[in-house]
């Protein structure tokens, strides 16, 4: 019977050789066209997914409203995170970085501009997951003019040569690698190359100051805790808005309608085509039965 089907079938294929060409043509294209929507949509929502404890995990944003625009900006104040950790115990670890586009880095017999660098905490490696190829996580960024590599910027500077001990200067001033991390994956919002310690601009006067806001600050908080609890507890009748606050700390990837919006219209072309190219198949095997229809 499958046999008689498919003879059936081909033997329709190859009457309408150009009609049949272009439905499956338009077929192929609206498979493909799913398929990369498919595996686009899946890679925006993979993004740090990689991250050990991710439900865990937050980032504080800050949002200012005014009477005429709301605006959610990621970077806040230095000293938000280290506030957080230490008036509560539900906070298990911080970690603050600093990103720093355009540094000069000399190393002879190089010298570049490197996008790919950052101050940050000696934390960050207990909140967020950079495995490390050498060196100790522990104390990488605990000293002042410390860094941590990435894998790529270990071989660019230092070839084979072991890149622990051995110093960076960056934008005059000199840093020693005590790590090398391996490199940060695509699907990451925290690309990373140099990492130095933020210890080494402690003392700097947009340090220490809640009206500077350059850093991105992440919270690990213990295991069970909601991070809702302790307002649930202070405003108990504000419970709703309360959650509508809290959405904005969420350390997430949010999606726009684009692609959503692209399927979607890829959807409805195929079907339209094939409608129109269905009717003009049955037009043409028999005149009489669509004209009945006009």
């Amino acid at each position: 019977m499958f046999k008689s089907y498919f003879k059936t079938a081909w033997r329709s294929l190859w009457k309408n050789k150009g009609h049949s060409a272009i439905n499956l043509a338009g077929f192929a294209l609206g498979m493909a066209c799913c398929v990369v929507i498919l595996v686009y949509v899946r890679h925006e929502r993979s993004y740090d997914g990689y991250h050990r404890d991710i439900d865990r995990i937050f980032r504080i944003s800050m949002d200012i409203r005014t009477k005429t625009a709301n605006r959610l900006f990621a970077p806040i104040s230095d000293t938000a995170g280290p506030a957080l950790k230490a008036d509560y115990p539900q906070v298990e670890a911080s970690a603050r970085v600093w990103p720093r586009l355009g540094r000069l880095v000399k190393r002879d017999p190089f010298v570049s501009y490197e996008d790919l660098c950052m101050f940050a905490d000696g934390s960050l490696f207990d909140v967020l997951t950079i495995p490390l190829l050498k060196g100790d996580a522990a104390t990488a960024l605990v000293r002042p003019a410390t860094m941590v590599v990435s894998e790529s910027m270990a071989r660019k500077y230092f070839g084979a040569a072991d890149p622990l001990g051995q110093v960076l200067n960056v934008n005059g001033q000199d840093f020693e690698v005590t790590a090398v991390a391996s490199d940060p994956p695509e699907n990451t919002h925290l690309k990373y190359g140099l990492i130095a310690s933020l210890a080494t601009v402690q003392n700097e006067r947009y340090m220490n100051n809640w009206h500077s806001t350059m850093f991105y600050t992440y919270l690990k908080l213990k295991p069970g805790v909601d991070p809702a609890v302790g307002y649930l507890v202070a405003m108990p009748l504000a419970f709703w808005l309360m959650g509508r606050w809290l959405e904005r700390f969420a350390y997430r990837t949010s999606i726009g309608a684009g692609p959503f919006l692209a399927a979607g219209l890829v959807v409805i072309a195929a079907g339209w085509l094939a409608v129109g190219f269905q009717s003009v198949r049955a037009a043409r095997s028999n005149p009489t039965d669509a004209l009945r229809y006009e």
